[in-house]
């Protein structure tokens, strides 16, 4: 028993820790991954007047701009600071603008909505409900399951389980006995004591 308890709580351990391993992975997938341009060569693409239009989440800070030599391709980077990045680039954006001014640089900020923190309770959310689970098979192997059915014995009194008692199994009380089986026989056989005369005495309750 301890031994079959003992591998029931390493399989619900098994379980949590696959569960927290597969959060993080599923959390990895959701959360963008930046490309692998240093800050300084983002900079150089709008001083080179290579970017034709960009876009800036003003919540989470990605950058996310198009080039002209891949006018097809999205060049997303995670900006450290939004406000001073664009008092950067601004100068650049400006002279382009100027130089070009029949295709202007195309640009867009995006309000700032935060919903990183609903990421953030996701291990915490699997990490409660293995701890439930695991203390759900714990009480299940200490026998919790049985309390439950405490109080819902079938208690049944010896006559409605069919026992009976004799007056042989009764001891003692020998004038009481006599009464009570002249009170039997005289329900059993009325007819017998009719003749002679004789009635019950008042008083007498019997059961079954």
């Amino acid at each position: 028993m301890q031994k079959k308890r003992s591998s029931t709580i390493i399989i619900a351990i098994l379980i949590v820790g696959a569960m927290l391993i597969g959060s993080s992975y599923l959390m990895r997938l959701l959360m963008p991954v930046p490309k692998s341009y240093s800050y300084s060569e983002i900079i150089y693409f709008f001083e080179d007047q290579q970017v034709t239009t960009y876009e800036i989440d003003l919540g989470s800070g990605e950058l996310a701009f198009k080039l002209k030599d891949d006018p097809d391709a999205v060049i997303t980077y995670s900006l450290p600071a939004v406000s001073l990045f664009i008092e950067q680039v601004q100068p650049y954006v400006d002279a382009y603008n100027a130089e070009h001014p029949d295709s202007r640089i195309e640009y867009n900020w995006i309000r700032a909505t935060d919903n990183s923190w609903l990421l953030s309770i996701v291990p915490y959310v699997i990490l409660i409900g293995g701890m439930a689970l695991l203390w759900f098979f714990m009480l299940r192997q200490a026998g919790g399951g049985k309390m439950n059915q405490f109080g819902k014995a079938n208690l049944k009194n010896p006559v409605q389980q069919g026992k009976k008692t004799t007056f042989a199994e009764v001891a003692g009380c020998d004038e009481e006995k006599e009464e009570l089986k002249e009170s039997v026989d005289f329900l059993k056989y009325p007819k017998k004591f009719n003749d002679l005369g004789a009635r019950i005495p008042k008083g007498v309750l019997l059961m079954g």
